[in-house]
């Protein structure tokens, strides 16, 4: 974690042994790794993965290049600025679910403190900015992949289980498309599996295990604004990290 604060371009992979996943968890979240490698490691597995990492660095800066030329030929579509919201994409298949993520988004309520204090910590030379945000909202991957092929976002928020098509694989493809947009999983019951699949696969920046029922979702009050609160976070975590690394 320290180290990504001195070098953010640098690639970073864990090897562990650790079984445990809520400790994978939080090595995802806090240190943005590029690969899990899971102990004992296949020398093969392990030689491709330093392999694709040594050519990570040099895949930022083009990505960085295909991100200014999207933005020049896409003037009504820029990333966000000082006067531009950021612009986030959600994909979630329960609607009552998807309305209230996207309403704690949108809401400024306590936000905007998190969000400086969250730059400060990050790049404390970087001047702050404000926080504003328009959320897009799908309950398909198919359709939010349309949307993504004419509209810029800044960030995708997908859920792992979705009607049509693996979350992962879906934020995978928007990798593809939108290299510059920051990408968050939302697991209900994550396995080491799926945090291998999507840190190798989709390169997701946060995985959030967002524990609740369809009853906890409408009775549970404490665990929708934890939740919630969780992915708030996340999101202005996840944003904020974007623009570092596109900046520099």
């Amino acid at each position: 974690k320290q180290f990504g604060a001195l070098q953010p371009d640098a690639a970073r992979l864990v090897l562990s042994g650790e079984a445990d996943i809520d400790a994978l968890i939080r090595t995802i979240n806090e240190t943005h790794i590029y690969r899990f490698i899971a102990k004992p490691w296949d020398r093969i597995e392990l030689l491709s993965s330093i392999n694709q990492a040594l050519a990570y660095q040099q895949s930022l800066v083009e990505n960085r290049r295909k991100a200014e030329v999207w933005r020049k030929n896409h003037p009504s579509s820029q990333t966000a600025t000082d006067d531009t919201p950021y612009r986030i994409l959600l994909v979630e298949q329960d609607e009552h679910l998807l309305g209230m993520m996207s309403r704690s988004l949108s809401d400024e309520s306590g936000r905007e403190n998190l969000y400086v204090a969250m730059q400060q910590e990050i790049e404390p030379s970087g001047g702050a900015k404000n926080f504003r945000c328009t959320v897009e909202t799908f309950r398909t991957a198919h359709a939010a992949l349309a949307h993504a092929q004419t509209a810029h976002c800044d960030l995708v928020i997908a859920a792992q289980k979705l009607p049509d098509m693996d979350g992962i694989a879906m934020l995978s493809k928007m990798r593809q498309m939108q290299p510059d947009a920051a990408r968050i999983l939302l697991s209900s019951d994550p396995d080491k599996a799926a945090l291998s699949q999507a840190i190798n696969e989709a390169e997701v920046q946060n995985l959030l295990p967002l524990h609740w029922s369809s009853y906890d979702m409408r009775t549970d009050v404490r665990r929708q604004a934890w939740n919630l609160y969780q992915l708030k976070t996340a999101a202005i975590g996840a944003l904020t990290l974007r623009d570092l690394r596109t900046r520099h």
